[in-house]
């Protein structure tokens, strides 16, 4: 934005970019832009407008979200006509009248609009003013949901620059006309920790990821089953990455009924070989461990990135339901492991089979958040 100033000349105010985001993973994505165009143009405001929950990611980087909006029952995946009418009986439609409007005023204030997420976030994030916007579209590639063309059309229409989450996606954008680019998966930035959780010696370590939302007090429940029935010679330890938005009391009440015992914020099964420990040092753990069982979306995909073999079976909600994790399977690869068996004798003996496996190397580290900016900024 350039305007006049008299005597001193041409100026350019301070820019201002409005984030729109419709996920956990997507809040965490918009974060780390926001950090990366803080990092270039320090005199930049980031205006984070996550569209589901209450933006947590953005707060733990010292971000304050504009608007907060509730969890709808779906969790934010429609993939069934359940999940619509769910949804509408949770009062979703009040909730996207209030964001609308939300996003028509702030937009009125912003020189750029970031959309992270899908086409949905897309088309809400452009539903007021008409500003340079960039599209990430994380919530689908070539590798396991390609685009429709009505998403391509809508994508062509709203997005000024877009930004795939792989290489394939971004052939098959070009391949219908479309310029987009793929600089890295922004996910996946800053997840190698020099400083990794010690490993208690001569131990098996899991690091266990029951989700970032209201299902993962179920899905621990569902991973507690399992743990005591891994056999092993050597002493269990298990670090439970916890989201920052989940209640810590809720998690310990599921390890209090599971017989666990707290003693300094380490927990002990009955059998006196299983140890647990709640952290939210998430990639620490994960770099720490040998095998991870995990039910959930984002944390799972960066975990196989951090090169460990991911367990995932059916869990307790939207996010951990049979067909999330066969598409995750397509999108990660061989080192998600999914079993359709909820037994719990089933699911050890793959944790077991996991654990076999030879490691495989660290993968390169990454800023994807800062090249994207560093492209987008001198456009603005």
């Amino acid at each position: 934005m350039i305007e006049g100033s008299g005597a001193e000349g041409i100026t350019r105010h301070p820019r201002r970019i409005m984030i729109v985001s419709n996920g956990y993973g997507e809040d965490l994505i918009g974060a780390k832009l926001g950090g990366a165009f803080k990092t270039i143009a320090p005199d930049i405001t980031i205006a984070p407008l996550p569209l589901i929950g209450t933006g947590a990611a953005y707060q733990a980087s010292h971000f304050i979200p504009e608007m907060t909006s509730p969890i709808p029952r779906s969790g934010g995946f429609i993939r069934t006509p359940r999940d619509v009418i769910g949804d509408l009986q949770g009062g979703i439609l009040s909730t996207l009248w209030k964001q609308r409007r939300e996003i028509q005023a702030h937009s009125n204030a912003a020189d750029a609009i970031i959309a992270v997420g899908d086409v949905f976030c897309l088309m809400w994030a452009t539903s007021g003013m008409h500003r340079p916007t960039v599209f990430l579209p994380t919530a689908k590639s070539d590798l396991f949901m390609p685009h429709s063309a009505l998403e391509y059309f809508l994508i062509r229409r709203r997005a000024d620059w877009i930004f795939t989450r792989d290489t394939v996606t971004a052939d098959a954008f070009g391949q219908q006309g479309i310029d987009a680019q793929f600089l890295g998966n922004p996910m996946m930035d800053g997840l190698l920790d020099s400083t990794p959780l010690n490993r208690p010696p001569s131990s098996v370590t899991l690091a266990l990821l029951p989700g970032s939302r209201t299902e993962c007090y179920g899905n621990l429940d569902r991973i507690l089953q399992v743990l005591p029935l891994i056999p092993s010679a050597l002493p269990i330890w298990g670090w439970i990455c916890q989201s920052p938005q989940v209640d810590h009391r809720e998690l310990s009440r599921v390890l209090t009924a599971h017989g666990y015992i707290n003693s300094n914020g380490h927990w002990t099964h009955p059998n006196g070989t299983l140890t647990l420990e709640l952290t939210l040092r998430f990639s620490s753990a994960v770099q720490a461990s040998d095998c991870v069982i995990g039910l959930a979306g984002t944390a799972n995909e960066q975990a196989a990135w951090l090169g460990k073999p991911v367990i995932a079976f059916p869990g307790t909600g939207p996010q951990s339901r049979p067909l999330r994790f066969i598409e995750q399977q397509q999108l990660i690869g061989p080192r998600l492991h999914y079993i359709q068996s909820s037994t719990p004798k089933d699911i050890a003996t793959a944790v077991i089979h996991a654990l076999s496996l030879p490691p495989l190397s660290p993968p390169a580290p990454q800023n994807a958040a800062h090249a994207i900016a560093g492209h987008v900024l001198p456009l603005i």
